[in-house]
């Protein structure tokens, strides 16, 4: 097997810390595929080793025996937004969440990475 990327290396140590500092939920989503960056491009995926990092880091870490509950949903940030807002809804829904503030969870986070 190949080795993997500093990147995903540093993502288990963080996260055995954020379990060390007592945090009892975590957000880490399944990337999949981004926005389109330049026009010469027709998709544009993230890394398989990201795409699937929330499945192999449960093989790693036993996060319910840290009390810790994983959220993970699956994300398209290449598909039509239609589509984040449903997982993401799906999510919260679980968390107790209305899908308007989803909604507006949603809008605020797009404008913030926009302005960025």
């Amino acid at each position: 097997m190949a080795e993997t990327c500093f990147p995903i290396k540093v993502a288990h140590g963080h996260l055995l810390d954020l379990i060390d500092r007592g945090v009892d939920t975590i957000f880490l989503p399944s990337v999949i595929n981004m926005p389109l960056s330049h026009p010469s491009l027709d998709r544009s995926f993230a890394c398989p080793y990201v795409q699937a990092f929330p499945y192999a880091i449960k093989s790693a870490i036993d996060f319910k025996s840290h009390g810790v509950k994983v959220l993970s949903p699956v994300i398209h940030f290449g598909w039509a937004r239609k589509n984040m807002e449903q997982a993401l809804a799906k999510m919260c829904r679980d968390l107790g969440k209305e899908e308007d503030e989803v909604l507006q969870a949603i809008e605020k986070a797009q404008a913030a990475q926009d302005s960025f």
